[in-house]
Protein backbone atom coordinates (compact mmCIF):
# COMPACT_ATOMS: atom_id res chain seq x y z
CA UNK A 1 0.00 0.00 0.00
CA UNK A 2 1.28 3.47 -0.90
CA UNK A 3 0.20 6.85 0.44
CA UNK A 4 0.24 9.89 -1.84
CA UNK A 5 1.15 13.26 -0.30
CA UNK A 6 0.15 16.43 -2.13
CA UNK A 7 3.43 18.31 -1.94
CA UNK A 8 1.99 21.81 -2.50
CA UNK A 9 -0.69 21.44 0.19
CA UNK A 10 -0.56 23.26 3.53
CA UNK A 11 -1.18 19.82 5.01
CA UNK A 12 1.84 18.11 3.42
CA UNK A 13 4.29 18.38 6.34
CA UNK A 14 1.65 17.46 8.92
CA UNK A 15 0.49 14.40 6.95
CA UNK A 16 4.07 13.21 6.37
CA UNK A 17 4.90 13.58 10.07
CA UNK A 18 1.74 11.73 11.15
CA UNK A 19 2.36 8.87 8.73
CA UNK A 20 6.02 8.36 9.60
CA UNK A 21 6.28 9.22 13.29
CA UNK A 22 2.84 8.43 14.74
CA UNK A 23 1.59 5.65 12.48
CA UNK A 24 5.00 4.11 11.67
CA UNK A 25 4.43 4.00 7.91
CA UNK A 26 7.78 3.27 6.23
CA UNK A 27 9.21 6.01 4.02
CA UNK A 28 9.17 3.58 1.08
CA UNK A 29 5.37 3.59 1.24
CA UNK A 30 5.12 7.38 0.85
CA UNK A 31 4.75 8.88 -2.63
CA UNK A 32 5.89 12.48 -2.67
CA UNK A 33 5.76 14.76 -4.41
CA UNK A 34 2.24 14.04 -5.69
CA UNK A 35 -0.46 16.33 -7.10
CA UNK A 36 -3.14 15.01 -4.70
CA UNK A 37 -3.61 13.12 -1.46
CA UNK A 38 -4.64 9.51 -1.90
CA UNK A 39 -3.97 5.84 -1.24
CA UNK A 40 -2.86 3.28 -3.82
CA UNK A 41 -3.83 -0.30 -3.12
CA UNK A 42 -4.10 -3.40 -5.33
CA UNK A 43 -3.75 -1.38 -8.51
CA UNK A 44 -6.43 1.18 -7.64
CA UNK A 45 -5.89 4.75 -6.46
CA UNK A 46 -8.42 6.43 -4.18
CA UNK A 47 -8.01 10.20 -3.93
CA UNK A 48 -8.75 12.36 -0.92
CA UNK A 49 -7.79 12.68 2.73
CA UNK A 50 -10.66 10.55 4.07
CA UNK A 51 -9.76 7.48 1.91
CA UNK A 52 -6.23 7.77 3.33
CA UNK A 53 -7.65 7.77 6.87
CA UNK A 54 -9.89 4.79 6.12
CA UNK A 55 -6.93 2.79 4.81
CA UNK A 56 -4.82 3.74 7.83
CA UNK A 57 -7.56 2.63 10.24
CA UNK A 58 -7.57 -0.83 8.65
CA UNK A 59 -3.77 -1.01 8.97
CA UNK A 60 -3.55 0.32 12.55
CA UNK A 61 -1.93 -2.21 14.90
CA UNK A 62 -1.65 -0.44 18.24
CA UNK A 63 -4.12 1.15 20.64
CA UNK A 64 -2.31 4.48 20.28
CA UNK A 65 -2.69 4.41 16.48
CA UNK A 66 -6.38 3.52 16.75
CA UNK A 67 -6.97 6.36 19.21
CA UNK A 68 -5.11 8.79 16.94
CA UNK A 69 -7.21 7.85 13.89
CA UNK A 70 -10.52 6.87 15.52
CA UNK A 71 -11.51 3.21 15.43
CA UNK A 72 -13.53 2.16 12.34
CA UNK A 73 -17.24 2.82 12.83
CA UNK A 74 -16.73 4.82 16.02
CA UNK A 75 -18.08 8.27 16.82
CA UNK A 76 -14.47 9.47 17.09
CA UNK A 77 -13.85 8.34 13.49
CA UNK A 78 -16.92 10.29 12.33
CA UNK A 79 -15.66 13.44 14.07
CA UNK A 80 -12.19 12.92 12.60
CA UNK A 81 -13.60 12.52 9.08
CA UNK A 82 -15.67 15.69 9.43
CA UNK A 83 -12.70 17.80 10.49
CA UNK A 84 -10.40 16.15 7.94
CA UNK A 85 -12.79 17.25 5.19
CA UNK A 86 -12.76 20.80 6.52
CA UNK A 87 -8.95 20.77 6.52
CA UNK A 88 -8.95 19.38 2.96
CA UNK A 89 -11.29 22.17 1.86
CA UNK A 90 -8.91 24.80 3.24
CA UNK A 91 -6.03 23.00 1.55
CA UNK A 92 -7.81 23.07 -1.83
CA UNK A 93 -8.66 26.74 -1.37
CA UNK A 94 -5.00 27.53 -0.68
CA UNK A 95 -3.94 25.64 -3.81
CA UNK A 96 -6.42 27.54 -6.02
CA UNK A 97 -5.26 30.83 -4.51
CA UNK A 98 -1.61 30.05 -5.11
CA UNK A 99 -2.26 29.03 -8.72
CA UNK A 100 -4.47 31.99 -9.65
CA UNK A 101 -3.92 34.80 -7.12
CA UNK A 102 -5.21 37.48 -9.50
CA UNK A 103 -8.52 35.83 -10.39
CA UNK A 104 -9.44 33.35 -7.66
CA UNK A 105 -11.60 34.60 -4.81
CA UNK A 106 -10.55 32.75 -1.67
CA UNK A 107 -13.18 31.07 0.52
CA UNK A 108 -10.92 31.19 3.57
CA UNK A 109 -12.82 33.91 5.43
CA UNK A 110 -16.14 32.06 5.25
CA UNK A 111 -14.51 28.71 6.07
CA UNK A 112 -12.78 30.23 9.10
CA UNK A 113 -16.16 31.57 10.25
CA UNK A 114 -17.68 28.09 9.87
CA UNK A 115 -14.79 26.56 11.82
CA UNK A 116 -15.36 29.04 14.65
CA UNK A 117 -19.06 28.15 14.74
CA UNK A 118 -18.39 24.40 14.66
CA UNK A 119 -15.80 24.54 17.44
CA UNK A 120 -17.88 26.88 19.56
CA UNK A 121 -20.96 24.69 19.21
CA UNK A 122 -19.27 21.43 20.23
CA UNK A 123 -17.21 19.83 22.93
CA UNK A 124 -13.99 20.78 21.11
CA UNK A 125 -14.41 24.29 22.46
CA UNK A 126 -12.86 23.05 25.72
CA UNK A 127 -10.59 20.34 24.37
CA UNK A 128 -9.67 18.48 21.19
CA UNK A 129 -11.79 18.32 18.06
CA UNK A 130 -13.03 14.74 18.47
CA UNK A 131 -13.77 15.25 22.20
CA UNK A 132 -10.89 12.90 23.09
CA UNK A 133 -8.40 12.99 26.00
CA UNK A 134 -5.60 13.99 23.66
CA UNK A 135 -5.16 15.17 20.09
CA UNK A 136 -6.15 13.06 17.08
CA UNK A 137 -5.17 13.34 13.44
CA UNK A 138 -8.12 15.76 13.09
CA UNK A 139 -6.36 18.27 15.36
CA UNK A 140 -3.11 17.88 13.44
CA UNK A 141 -4.77 18.40 10.04
CA UNK A 142 -6.98 21.35 10.99
CA UNK A 143 -4.16 23.13 12.81
CA UNK A 144 -1.93 22.84 9.73
CA UNK A 145 -4.74 23.89 7.38
CA UNK A 146 -5.65 26.97 9.43
CA UNK A 147 -2.18 28.36 9.99
CA UNK A 148 -0.35 27.37 6.78
CA UNK A 149 -3.02 28.95 4.56
CA UNK A 150 -2.01 32.22 2.82
CA UNK A 151 -5.00 33.91 4.51
CA UNK A 152 -4.07 32.68 8.01
CA UNK A 153 -4.42 36.21 9.40
CA UNK A 154 -8.20 35.79 9.14
CA UNK A 155 -8.34 32.84 11.56
CA UNK A 156 -11.17 33.55 14.01
CA UNK A 157 -10.94 34.08 17.76
CA UNK A 158 -12.48 30.72 18.67
CA UNK A 159 -10.20 28.74 16.34
CA UNK A 160 -7.19 30.69 17.62
CA UNK A 161 -8.06 29.85 21.23
CA UNK A 162 -8.46 26.19 20.29
CA UNK A 163 -5.10 26.29 18.48
CA UNK A 164 -3.34 27.66 21.56
CA UNK A 165 -4.62 24.73 23.59
CA UNK A 166 -4.17 22.06 20.90
CA UNK A 167 -0.52 22.83 20.17
CA UNK A 168 0.43 21.75 23.70
CA UNK A 169 -0.12 18.12 22.65
CA UNK A 170 3.13 16.39 21.56
CA UNK A 171 1.48 15.24 18.31
CA UNK A 172 1.51 18.89 17.16
CA UNK A 173 5.03 19.72 18.40
CA UNK A 174 6.62 19.48 14.96
CA UNK A 175 4.07 21.77 13.26
CA UNK A 176 3.65 24.56 15.83
CA UNK A 177 3.06 27.80 13.94
CA UNK A 178 4.45 31.25 14.81
CA UNK A 179 1.06 32.64 13.75
CA UNK A 180 -0.67 31.15 16.82
CA UNK A 181 -0.95 33.57 19.73
CA UNK A 182 -2.83 33.58 23.01
CA UNK A 183 -4.38 37.02 22.51
CA UNK A 184 -7.10 35.51 20.33
CA UNK A 185 -8.41 33.55 23.29
CA UNK A 186 -9.53 36.75 24.98
CA UNK A 187 -12.18 37.21 22.30
CA UNK A 188 -13.81 33.80 22.80
CA UNK A 189 -16.27 34.95 25.45
CA UNK A 190 -17.57 37.72 23.20
CA UNK A 191 -17.83 35.30 20.26
CA UNK A 192 -19.77 32.80 22.35
CA UNK A 193 -22.24 35.50 23.37
CA UNK A 194 -23.18 35.91 19.73
CA UNK A 195 -24.05 32.22 19.30
CA UNK A 196 -27.38 31.59 17.52
CA UNK A 197 -29.47 28.51 18.17
CA UNK A 198 -31.60 28.74 14.99
CA UNK A 199 -30.43 26.30 12.31
CA UNK A 200 -31.14 27.53 8.82
CA UNK A 201 -32.59 24.94 6.42
CA UNK A 202 -30.25 23.72 3.68
CA UNK A 203 -30.43 25.19 0.17
CA UNK A 204 -32.00 21.94 -1.05
CA UNK A 205 -34.70 22.08 1.65
CA UNK A 206 -35.49 25.73 0.85
CA UNK A 207 -35.86 24.88 -2.85
CA UNK A 208 -38.04 21.86 -2.06
CA UNK A 209 -40.38 23.98 0.05
CA UNK A 210 -40.49 26.65 -2.65
CA UNK A 211 -41.32 24.05 -5.31
CA UNK A 212 -44.13 22.61 -3.15
CA UNK A 213 -45.64 26.08 -2.68
CA UNK A 214 -45.46 26.82 -6.41
CA UNK A 215 -47.03 23.46 -7.24
CA UNK A 216 -49.86 23.99 -4.76
CA UNK A 217 -50.45 27.49 -6.13
CA UNK A 218 -50.57 26.23 -9.72
CA UNK A 219 -53.02 23.45 -8.79
CA UNK A 220 -55.22 25.99 -7.04
CA UNK A 221 -55.28 28.22 -10.13
CA UNK A 222 -56.03 25.22 -12.34
CA UNK A 223 -58.93 24.14 -10.13
CA UNK A 224 -60.28 27.67 -10.06
CA UNK A 225 -60.17 27.90 -13.87
CA UNK A 226 -61.84 24.47 -14.26
CA UNK A 227 -64.67 25.54 -11.99
CA UNK A 228 -65.42 28.42 -14.32
CA UNK A 229 -64.67 31.11 -11.79
CA UNK A 230 -63.78 34.51 -13.15
CA UNK A 231 -64.18 35.69 -16.72
CA UNK A 232 -63.80 33.63 -19.88
CA UNK A 233 -60.20 34.78 -19.96
CA UNK A 234 -59.64 33.11 -16.59
CA UNK A 235 -57.72 30.01 -17.77
CA UNK A 236 -55.35 32.03 -19.91
CA UNK A 237 -54.88 34.50 -17.09
CA UNK A 238 -54.18 31.70 -14.62
CA UNK A 239 -51.65 30.07 -16.93
CA UNK A 240 -49.91 33.37 -17.47
CA UNK A 241 -49.81 33.97 -13.75
CA UNK A 242 -48.39 30.50 -13.09
CA UNK A 243 -45.66 31.11 -15.66
CA UNK A 244 -44.76 34.52 -14.32
CA UNK A 245 -42.13 33.13 -11.97
CA UNK A 246 -40.10 31.98 -14.98
CA UNK A 247 -40.58 34.98 -17.26
CA UNK A 248 -40.75 38.13 -15.21
CA UNK A 249 -37.67 40.32 -15.31
CA UNK A 250 -35.17 37.84 -16.76
CA UNK A 251 -31.85 39.65 -17.13
CA UNK A 252 -28.63 38.08 -18.33
CA UNK A 253 -26.61 40.19 -15.90
CA UNK A 254 -28.54 38.56 -13.04
CA UNK A 255 -27.87 34.97 -14.05
CA UNK A 256 -24.26 35.78 -14.98
CA UNK A 257 -23.47 35.55 -11.29
CA UNK A 258 -24.41 31.83 -11.36
CA UNK A 259 -21.37 29.71 -12.23
CA UNK A 260 -22.40 26.41 -13.82
CA UNK A 261 -19.65 24.25 -15.31
CA UNK A 262 -19.15 20.79 -16.75
CA UNK A 263 -17.78 18.39 -14.16
CA UNK A 264 -16.58 14.79 -14.29
CA UNK A 265 -17.48 12.29 -11.56
CA UNK A 266 -14.55 10.46 -9.96
CA UNK A 267 -14.14 8.23 -6.91
CA UNK A 268 -17.89 8.11 -6.18
CA UNK A 269 -18.38 6.40 -2.82
CA UNK A 270 -21.08 6.01 -0.17
CA UNK A 271 -21.35 8.77 2.41
CA UNK A 272 -19.89 7.40 5.69
CA UNK A 273 -22.83 8.72 7.73
CA UNK A 274 -25.83 8.78 5.33
CA UNK A 275 -27.20 5.82 3.35
CA UNK A 276 -28.91 7.95 0.68
CA UNK A 277 -25.95 10.20 -0.12
CA UNK A 278 -22.85 9.82 -2.25
CA UNK A 279 -19.55 11.61 -1.77
CA UNK A 280 -17.76 12.20 -5.05
CA UNK A 281 -14.64 13.89 -6.32
CA UNK A 282 -15.65 16.33 -9.04
CA UNK A 283 -13.03 17.14 -11.68
CA UNK A 284 -13.28 20.64 -13.16
CA UNK A 285 -11.11 22.98 -15.19
CA UNK A 286 -7.29 22.79 -15.05
CA UNK A 287 -7.45 19.56 -13.05
CA UNK A 288 -9.20 21.22 -10.11
CA UNK A 289 -10.83 18.65 -7.84
CA UNK A 290 -13.73 19.30 -5.44
CA UNK A 291 -15.63 17.17 -2.96
CA UNK A 292 -19.39 17.20 -3.52
CA UNK A 293 -22.15 15.44 -1.61
CA UNK A 294 -25.24 14.51 -3.63
CA UNK A 295 -28.46 12.59 -3.00
CA UNK A 296 -28.21 10.26 -6.00
CA UNK A 297 -28.03 6.87 -4.27
CA UNK A 298 -31.69 6.05 -5.03
CA UNK A 299 -31.37 7.05 -8.68
CA UNK A 300 -27.91 6.02 -9.99
CA UNK A 301 -25.52 3.16 -9.17
CA UNK A 302 -21.87 4.11 -8.81
CA UNK A 303 -20.88 2.58 -12.17
CA UNK A 304 -23.29 4.93 -13.99
CA UNK A 305 -21.59 7.95 -12.44
CA UNK A 306 -17.84 7.39 -12.35
CA UNK A 307 -15.99 9.04 -15.27
CA UNK A 308 -19.20 10.59 -16.67
CA UNK A 309 -19.95 14.27 -17.21
CA UNK A 310 -22.55 16.37 -15.45
CA UNK A 311 -23.29 20.01 -14.63
CA UNK A 312 -22.12 21.56 -11.35
CA UNK A 313 -23.01 24.82 -9.59
CA UNK A 314 -19.51 25.94 -8.64
CA UNK A 315 -19.94 29.16 -6.68
CA UNK A 316 -22.10 27.99 -3.78
CA UNK A 317 -20.69 28.57 -0.32
CA UNK A 318 -19.27 25.22 0.90
CA UNK A 319 -21.27 23.62 3.69
CA UNK A 320 -21.16 20.42 5.69
CA UNK A 321 -23.71 17.75 4.76
CA UNK A 322 -23.87 15.02 7.40
CA UNK A 323 -20.29 15.77 8.41
CA UNK A 324 -18.74 16.01 4.92
CA UNK A 325 -17.98 19.44 3.49
CA UNK A 326 -19.65 19.81 0.09
CA UNK A 327 -18.13 22.30 -2.36
CA UNK A 328 -20.90 22.58 -4.94
CA UNK A 329 -24.14 21.09 -6.26
CA UNK A 330 -24.78 18.60 -9.05
CA UNK A 331 -27.58 19.85 -11.36
CA UNK A 332 -30.59 17.55 -11.77
CA UNK A 333 -34.06 17.74 -13.32
CA UNK A 334 -36.74 16.52 -10.93
CA UNK A 335 -40.34 15.37 -10.86
CA UNK A 336 -42.31 14.05 -7.92
CA UNK A 337 -41.04 10.53 -8.66
CA UNK A 338 -37.81 10.88 -10.64
CA UNK A 339 -34.45 12.62 -10.49
CA UNK A 340 -32.23 12.73 -13.60
CA UNK A 341 -28.80 14.25 -14.04
CA UNK A 342 -28.52 17.07 -16.54
CA UNK A 343 -25.71 16.03 -18.89
CA UNK A 344 -23.79 18.48 -21.12
CA UNK A 345 -24.02 18.35 -24.94
CA UNK A 346 -21.69 16.09 -26.92
CA UNK A 347 -18.18 17.46 -27.19
CA UNK A 348 -18.23 19.27 -23.86
CA UNK A 349 -15.07 19.11 -21.75
CA UNK A 350 -14.74 19.18 -17.98
CA UNK A 351 -14.51 22.76 -16.74
CA UNK A 352 -16.45 24.28 -19.68
CA UNK A 353 -18.83 27.06 -18.66
CA UNK A 354 -22.58 26.81 -19.24
CA UNK A 355 -24.24 30.15 -20.04
CA UNK A 356 -27.80 31.41 -20.27
CA UNK A 357 -29.30 33.53 -23.03
CA UNK A 358 -26.89 35.22 -25.44
CA UNK A 359 -24.05 35.55 -22.93
CA UNK A 360 -20.62 34.16 -23.82
CA UNK A 361 -18.47 31.96 -21.59
CA UNK A 362 -16.06 33.83 -19.33
CA UNK A 363 -13.13 32.14 -17.58
CA UNK A 364 -13.36 34.57 -14.67
CA UNK A 365 -15.06 32.93 -11.68
CA UNK A 366 -18.10 34.80 -10.31
CA UNK A 367 -18.18 35.60 -6.62
CA UNK A 368 -19.17 32.87 -4.17
CA UNK A 369 -22.86 33.23 -3.30
CA UNK A 370 -24.72 31.97 -0.28
CA UNK A 371 -28.03 32.40 1.48
CA UNK A 372 -30.89 34.30 -0.14
CA UNK A 373 -29.06 35.31 -3.34
CA UNK A 374 -28.09 31.74 -4.34
CA UNK A 375 -31.50 30.37 -3.34
CA UNK A 376 -33.23 33.01 -5.46
CA UNK A 377 -31.07 32.28 -8.51
CA UNK A 378 -31.54 28.51 -8.29
CA UNK A 379 -35.30 28.79 -7.80
CA UNK A 380 -35.71 29.99 -11.42
CA UNK A 381 -34.02 26.95 -13.02
CA UNK A 382 -36.42 24.66 -14.90
CA UNK A 383 -36.86 22.77 -18.15
CA UNK A 384 -39.23 24.05 -20.85
CA UNK A 385 -41.67 22.14 -23.07
CA UNK A 386 -38.73 20.76 -25.11
CA UNK A 387 -36.72 19.70 -22.07
CA UNK A 388 -34.20 22.54 -22.49
CA UNK A 389 -32.74 23.83 -19.25
CA UNK A 390 -33.67 27.48 -18.68
CA UNK A 391 -33.17 30.22 -16.13
CA UNK A 392 -36.52 31.98 -16.31
CA UNK A 393 -36.90 32.12 -20.13
CA UNK A 394 -33.15 32.26 -20.89
CA UNK A 395 -31.99 28.96 -22.39
CA UNK A 396 -28.82 27.25 -21.15
CA UNK A 397 -26.20 26.61 -23.84
CA UNK A 398 -22.72 25.18 -24.21
CA UNK A 399 -20.86 26.93 -27.02
CA UNK A 400 -24.17 27.67 -28.72
CA UNK A 401 -25.68 24.19 -28.28
CA UNK A 402 -28.74 24.00 -26.01
CA UNK A 403 -28.41 22.01 -22.81
CA UNK A 404 -31.43 19.70 -22.76
CA UNK A 405 -32.81 16.57 -21.16
CA UNK A 406 -35.73 15.73 -23.51
CA UNK A 407 -37.29 13.10 -21.25
CA UNK A 408 -37.76 15.68 -18.46
CA UNK A 409 -40.06 18.37 -19.88
CA UNK A 410 -41.48 21.20 -17.74
CA UNK A 411 -39.59 20.05 -14.66
CA UNK A 412 -37.93 21.73 -11.71
CA UNK A 413 -34.15 21.86 -11.96
CA UNK A 414 -32.08 21.89 -8.80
Amino acid sequence: MQYLIESSSPLAAAVAYALEHVLSVPASSLVQPSDAFGVRCEGATHYGVVPVLQALRKAATTAEQQAFLGAPGSLTAAYVNQWANTAALLSADASYLQRSPATYQSLAKSIYADVDAMIDGGESRVGFLAATPRATVADVLLYAALHNHPEHAQVGAVAMAWSVAAQTDPYLASIVSPHVHASGAKKVQAAAAAAVTYVKPSEEEIQRRRAEKEKAKAEKEKAKAAAGQGSSAGPAKAAAKAAAGHTKGAKEEDVASLEVRVGRFANVRPHPEADRLYVEDMLLQDGARRTIVSGLVDHYPVDQLNDTLCLVVCNMKPKPLKGVMSEGMVVCACTDTDVRLVRPPAGAQQGDRIVFGTATADDAAPAVLSGHKMTELLSHLHTDADGTVCWKELKATHKGTPVAIPEMKNCTVR
